[in-house]
């Protein structure tokens, strides 16, 4: 009995985990240059891809996803997906020259101001850094502006730099103890699973517990005609024992 219980559990904690993967969909950019289409699915496409039009360099990609609070110990979000360069060919060796997060809006209604925590790409020759947004800042939700760097990684190394390529990007925040909250991000070259965004972080004083928007920054070094979003999503993760109980009600649900 005590196998079945827990053979159970274990598929409807899979059954959850993967009916609650939202597609994210919906973008925005607060750039006024940058050509979007594909907006209102999963994988949009960031950038005209004119050959040297650089029309995705220096701009944002952002979107709205169904608000979640982590509430419970065990209570995780995901952000999945891969963004694929097109054109680019990136000049110095900083990092930050690709950014990607989940946030809470905070009641504002432009892009400034928001919380929530970004990575910064590790460059050739600078760290990687993971950013928490602080409370009452007024900076764009991408911005080191009204953030507190509270990780960072060390260099990729001299000449290894974002490519035209895939690369497949996940950024995880989960409640890991009461008040406690670990954010885990990797940015990893498809094609050999290098990570250019290899970062984690316990947050013991967090600034919120809710999140409902994923965004992205491109910076100017990149020079991209485009990036190609892939298959977006934002998955939910309920906490073990939540799971754990609706496997046993399933069960006694069965045996009546």
């Amino acid at each position: 009995m005590k196998r079945s219980t827990l053979t159970l559990g274990l598929t409807l904690s899979l059954i959850v985990a993967d009916s609650n993967a939202a597609a994210v969909t919906g973008w925005a950019t607060t750039s006024t240059t940058v050509t979007l289409s594909n907006t209102s699915t999963a994988s949009p496409t960031w950038g005209s891809g004119t050959l040297n039009s650089d029309n995705a360099k220096a701009t944002n990609l952002y979107a709205s996803f169904p608000t979640i609070t982590l509430a419970a110990v065990g209570d995780a979000v995901t952000l999945t997906g891969s963004a694929t360069l097109v054109g680019a060919n990136v000049t110095g060796t900083g990092g930050g020259f690709f950014r990607f997060g989940m946030f809470d809006v905070n009641g504002k209604t432009d892009t400034n101001g928001w919380l929530g925590y970004l990575t910064y790409s590790t460059g050739s020759a600078s760290s990687g850094t993971l950013y928490e947004r602080t409370s009452g800042n007024t900076g764009a939700f991408t911005s080191s502006t009204g953030a507190t760097s509270v990780a960072t990684v060390g260099s990729m190394g001299t000449g290894v730099v974002l490519t035209n390529t895939q690369y497949d990007f996940t950024f995880n925040i989960a409640l890991t103890a009461p008040q406690k909250l670990t954010i885990t991000s990797s940015l990893k070259r498809h094609s050999d699973n290098l990570d250019f965004g290899n970062l984690t972080f316990t947050d013991t004083t967090p600034q919120t517990y809710t999140f409902n928007r994923v965004g992205f920054q491109n910076t100017t070094e990149t020079n991209a005609d485009q990036i190609q979003m892939s298959n977006v999503a934002v998955v939910p993760e309920a906490s073990a024992c939540l799971l754990g109980g609706l496997g046993v009600l399933a069960l006694l649900r069965r045996r009546r």
